[in-house]
């Protein structure tokens, strides 16, 4: 009866998939990137924020297309930087998906 219980408990302490793209703060992750780069970087704001919602409206597109536990992880990633950032959420999720299409004989001629 314990375990039951315990294992009731439980399941209901588990984080359920993301299954909407995750809101991150654009102007936030902009700044950040603005603070450690370059001058030539620092000056155009715009463009990174132009980048970022880029990312986040492909991200709107293509969301339902990746495997739940590769958003679950590329999410994870991305948010433990500083600032999250659609573009690295976006490249994490193409490149795990387009590594799994890599072909074994490929896969092994490229450790050579």
């Amino acid at each position: 009866m314990m375990i039951a219980i315990v294992t009731v408990l439980a399941a209901n302490l588990v984080t359920p998939v993301a299954d909407d793209i995750p809101k991150f703060d654009i102007a936030a992750t902009c700044r950040a990137a603005q603070a450690s780069a370059a001058r030539a970087i620092r000056d155009n704001m715009e463009a990174c924020a132009n980048d970022e919602r880029t990312a986040r409206d492909s991200l709107a597109k293509e969301w339902g297309q990746f495997s739940a536990a590769n958003r679950r992880s590329c999410t994870e990633l991305s948010t433990s930087s500083t600032e999250p950032s659609y573009v690295e959420l976006i490249t994490c999720l193409e490149m795990t998906r387009d590594a799994k299409q890599v072909p074994a004989d490929d896969a092994t001629e490229q450790k050579r």
